[in-house]
């Protein structure tokens, strides 16, 4: 059974810092940062880590926007809060950094992938006079350049 020491050391290798950004960003090529495209992805409770995060002067790590209008940003870049990022774990990715023009959505099509139309008018619809239509469309993402996109490691 693990000490209360060693809980409490797990919890702190757990939170994000504030390095932790600047690290991420450092990582991703110049060109990229300097685009103007460079965003933020992390899930809802990386970004309560980062919320609850004092400085050295004891004043918070991030503030809103002081602009009416402007958004708000984590060292100067925009962010997209995304529960679909996993959380801070130790084999997790739980902040992307990045120009996200690179990765790609499509349409997946072939035999089989493209869209499909199901009716349904049996014994569920048939009697009511009602018919249901089920539609289903598959996607496939992909980051085409690797140098526009990195994540932080879980549990840095």
């Amino acid at each position: 059974m693990p000490t209360i020491k060693q809980h409490l050391h797990d919890v702190a290798r757990r939170i994000l810092k504030a390095l932790d950004f600047v690290n991420l960003r450092q990582k991703v090529n110049r060109r990229y940062r300097r685009n103007m495209r460079g965003r933020y992805m992390l899930n809802d409770d990386s970004f309560t880590d980062l919320l609850t995060q004092l400085d050295g002067d004891q004043r918070p790590l991030w503030l809103p926007s002081t602009r009416e209008g402007a958004p708000n940003r984590i060292y100067g870049d925009p962010y997209t809060v995304n529960d679909d990022m996993p959380n801070n774990e130790d084999t997790k990715k739980p902040v992307a950094y990045g120009d996200f023009s690179a990765f790609k959505v499509r349409t997946a099509t072939g035999p089989g992938f493209g869209p499909s139309v199901r009716r349904f008018s049996g014994d569920t619809y048939g009697p009511k006079g009602q018919v249901a239509f089920m539609i289903s469309v598959r996607y496939a993402g992909r980051l085409v350049n690797s140098e526009a996109v990195k994540t932080l490691d879980g549990a840095s």
